[in-house]
């Protein structure tokens, strides 16, 4: 007899589990080897089991046998065409089978070949099967093809079958394309070109302020820029920005995903293909004059064979707008019940400096130069001012009456002023002085 080719239907199969391997075929390897296989769905094209359930992979096969006189087995995939009709979409995938088999053995080939859902496996052989025919549960053959079937052929096949033939295929996902099963067969299931090891994405960060120099109000913006430079997509990107304790975080917005915290930003950006980039920004108020660099560092649950790339940094100058501008220790004369302290505005201020000066009698206790002054009252005066950036004025303060009268009495008074400023970045400044207030007389006969 010339080559066979038997197509596999099955009996009822149970559901399939989730997407992750799948068993087609034959619903029982070890049922007996006579006895008709029940009616449909053991025909060809009828049974919920007998064809793939979804497109993917064929990874393995398992054959139960136990004849001999069979050297080779081709196993083929066997696609629908309609009318009873299959065409085999090969390639055969010759295994060699063993001579003398154990009773009940179930040989398990290892294979890979595409396969589309509702395929369905076959066998061809060059050699009668012999003894038990463990091939078939049931002793007839109506469902043999006669003669060869080649790959790429059409053949019409008997419907239905009183036998089954023993054999079961596995079927896995294949999410990258790359002819590879995802469960065993794929390292990196996501990568085409990769297939004999796990994935290995490269991410690169990097990170720039602008403006580079700001106020002390002002926030500066840092950008921190991931990108994959790997083949592999990159998953679970992670951003971790400290902003520390003297800086104030004012916002964080990532171009994907999302960020939260607060002394820190902790962003989860996602999945990051290969080529693609995600940003993300951070506004950030410096606390104190000077340097204020945030370092980030970029993290992914995919291997990265270049680690070190994965950190960066950016400093921005962060300045003081009233740096050098405050009150002096000073005697100051009153004049017809009037002071008149001088204030500045640094040129670097933004757009202006408005606020008050403030005049109080001094609180007792040490005088050392290193102490700060402090009031205890009462206030003896106030004054508002508003300057332009790099003015300054003498803000003339009109002393109340129960300062005129107690410097009246003992001709001079301890003193306290105190400088509140704001400018247009709304940097505040609070400054203070002691003052010594002298009362001027007026000379003996005017």
């Amino acid at each position: 007899m010339s080559s066979l080719l038997l197509v596999a239907a099955a009996c009822a199969l149970p559901a399939a589990p989730a997407w992750a391997s799948v068993d087609f075929g034959s619903s029982d390897l070890t049922q007996p080897l006579t006895g008709a296989c029940p009616a449909d769905p053991c025909s060809v094209t009828d049974g919920a089991g007998a064809a793939s359930p979804a497109s993917g992979v064929l990874t393995e096969v398992r054959l139960a046998y136990a004849g001999d006189g069979a050297p080779q087995a081709a196993l083929r995939v066997l696609r629908p065409s309609g009318g009873g009709s299959f065409e085999n979409v090969g390639p055969e995938i010759v295994k060699d089978l063993p001579t003398s088999p154990g009773a009940g053995q179930v040989l398990v080939f290892d294979v890979r070949h595409a396969i589309l859902a509702g395929d369905r496996l076959g066998l061809g052989t060059n050699t009668n099967f012999t003894g038990d025919q463990r091939y078939l549960a049931g002793g007839s053959s109506g469902c043999l093809g006669a003669g060869p079937h080649p790959a790429g052929t059409t053949q019409p096949y008997v419907l239905p079958c009183s036998g089954e033939l023993l054999v079961q295929g596995t079927v896995e996902p294949d999410a990258d394309g790359d002819g590879y099963g995802d469960d065993t067969q794929d390292g990196c299931p996501s990568d085409a070109a990769i297939h004999d090891g796990t994935c290995r994405a490269d991410i690169e960060l990097s990170e720039s302020v602008a403006p580079s120099v700001v106020t002390l109000a002002d926030p500066a913006t840092f950008t921190m820029s991931i990108f994959n430079r790997g083949t592999s997509p990159s998953r679970h990107v992670g951003l971790k920005v400290p902003v520390g304790k003297s800086a104030r975080l004012v916002s964080a917005v990532p171009s994907t995903g999302r960020c939260g915290g607060v002394r820190a930003v902790f962003c989860w950006l996602g999945t990051l293909a290969p080529g693609h980039r995600v940003t993300v920004r951070v506004a950030v108020v410096g606390g104190a004059p000077g340097t204020l660099t945030i370092k980030s560092t970029a993290s992914s649950e995919t291997p990265d064979p270049d680690p070190g790339d994965n950190y960066a940094s950016a400093p921005a100058t962060v300045i003081d707008p009233f740096a050098g501008v405050g009150l002096r220790p000073q005697r100051v004369r009153v004049r017809r019940g009037v002071i008149r302290i001088r204030h500045a505005c640094p040129p670097g201020t933004p757009r202006f400096c408005k606020g008050a000066v403030r005049v109080a009698r001094a609180a007792r206790g040490p005088s050392g130069a290193a102490e700060t002054p402090r009031a205890r009252g009462p206030r003896f005066g106030e004054a508002t001012f508003h300057l332009q950036p790099g003015a300054a004025s003498r803000v003339p303060i009109r002393l109340s009456e129960r300062a005129r009268r107690l410097l009246k009495r003992r001709g001079r008074v301890r003193a306290v002023v105190i400088a509140s400023a704001v400018d247009g970045a709304k940097t505040r400044r609070v400054t203070r002085a002691r003052l010594l207030l002298v009362e001027r007389r007026r000379k003996h006969g005017r």
